[in-house]
């Protein structure tokens, strides 16, 4: 039997839930339903007799039901809120989505004297996301013509560019001429690396995983050859692009076209970043379990207040010019804990920074015999 107190304290709870905007209710102990506010019938259209015959169930999407029952039950057992976005049927027959919660209320003893719950209505929410959802396929879609359209001509003004240079290497061409050629080569390269970083955005945006094929890799070597890709690049700001790498090779468990990604990124980033005249230091060490490659330039540095925004994408810094799309640190961070590692960076502004990323080191692949 219910003491008074709990009693008053009901009568209090009925009291506020029918003057409550949501959808509101009452259950017992074992999860019967008890009350149901204003706001419930005549959202329903149910009388109270009828509530009592048919039951919170039959307003339920009946797709959802049986997951609603499940989570439901597994709630009043365990004695732990319940929270889930379900579908109720309005009194025209209409489905709208709701989030639900219902709370389990306490007596002194810790047992559950009763439930409260309430629906609130999310129906606009629920058609944002679906309006959301439909955009980015059709961006999806959008990408992977444009890409393919794109990657054709691309990669004939690619050989063309080469053709010229390996024609006029050696010779006595026009300076402007091999210039030319250079920045032709230097341009295609951006592009084709712009049009991948679209596609894997959408990848990401969508939770889908990025395209990994990992086997043991030397990262040492890898570093030197994004590196070496660079060079030209920084010698145009007289930069100074310097490795240090181990005298060995260093080997870690990774896809090498995705690390190239990111070293490219990072030390792109480095070099338009960088004063004219600057330095960028690209570095390997082995830390036991880890490989850790870092990028350390003496560019501008990144402020306090920006460092947990300069992974999102499409994020550039306040009151400076747009050098890019801002995808790059995004899918940089997405590839390196795609591998299982960490990135990190180190800054003091007005004096530069170093970018981290580790990745898990791998012993040596042993080539098979022949039988």
């Amino acid at each position: 039997m219910r003491s008074a107190l709990e009693a008053r304290r009901l009568e209090g709870d009925l009291e506020l839930f029918d003057s409550m905007p949501q959808l509101a209710w009452v259950s017992a102990p074992d999860g019967t339903t008890l009350h149901y506010n204003r706001r419930w019938y005549e959202y329903t259209g149910a009388s109270p007799a009828a509530m009592e015959s048919e039951g919170w169930r039959a307003f339920h999407d009946p797709e959802l039901l049986p997951a609603t029952l499940k989570r439901w039950e597994e709630s009043v057992a365990a004695g732990r809120p319940f929270e889930m976005a379900l579908r109720l049927r309005r009194h025209d027959g209409v489905f709208r989505w709701f989030m639900t919660h219902a709370t389990p209320v306490r007596g002194e003893a810790g047992r559950v004297l009763r439930w409260i719950g309430t629906h609130t209505d999310i129906e606009e929410r629920k058609g944002v996301e679906r309006d959301l959802d439909g955009a980015l396929k059709m961006r999806e879609e959008l990408l992977a013509i444009v890409s393919h359209d794109l990657r054709n001509p691309l990669s004939t003004v690619l050989l063309a560019a080469k053709t010229i240079e390996l024609f006029t290497k050696g010779t006595d061409a026009d300076a402007r001429t091999k210039k030319a050629t250079t920045a032709i080569v230097r341009a295609v390269d951006q592009m084709t690396r712009l049009v991948g970083d679209l596609l894997d955005l959408t990848k990401l945006e969508r939770s889908q995983p990025l395209r990994m094929e990992v086997d043991t890799e030397d990262v040492a070597a890898l570093t030197a050859r994004a590196v070496e890709s660079c060079e030209p690049l920084a010698s145009t700001r007289s930069i100074s692009l310097e490795s240090q790498l181990p005298e060995g090779p260093v080997y870690a468990a990774c896809d090498a076209d995705r690390i190239a990604q990111v070293l490219g990124n990072l030390i792109g980033n480095a070099v338009k970043f960088t004063r004219d005249g600057g330095s960028i230091r690209v570095a390997v060490v082995a830390k036991g379990a880890e490989v850790v490659v870092s990028v350390t330039d003496t560019g501008q540095g990144i402020h306090k207040e920006d460092l947990d925004r300069i992974f999102e994408p499409y994020w550039q810094p306040d009151g400076q010019k747009k050098q890019s799309a801002g995808l790059g640190l995004a899918i940089v961070r997405a590839i390196v804990e795609a591998h299982g590692g960490r990135i990190r960076v180190d800054t003091v502004p007005g004096s530069g920074s170093t970018f981290y990323f580790s990745l898990p080191a791998a012993e040596p692949a042993v080539a098979k015999e022949d039988p």
